[in-house]
């Protein structure tokens, strides 16, 4: 296993992970907005 591409995938897996943390809030914000 090489050890660069572990690094490269870390790093892509934590970008997934932001970006739908950052779609959650979005939609979440949305939502309380509708509501208000």
């Amino acid at each position: 296993m090489n050890a660069m591409s572990a690094v490269r995938r870390r790093e892509h897996f934590g970008l997934d992970l932001r970006q739908q943390y950052f779609r959650q809030v979005r939609e979440f914000t949305i939502a309380y907005m509708r509501k208000q």
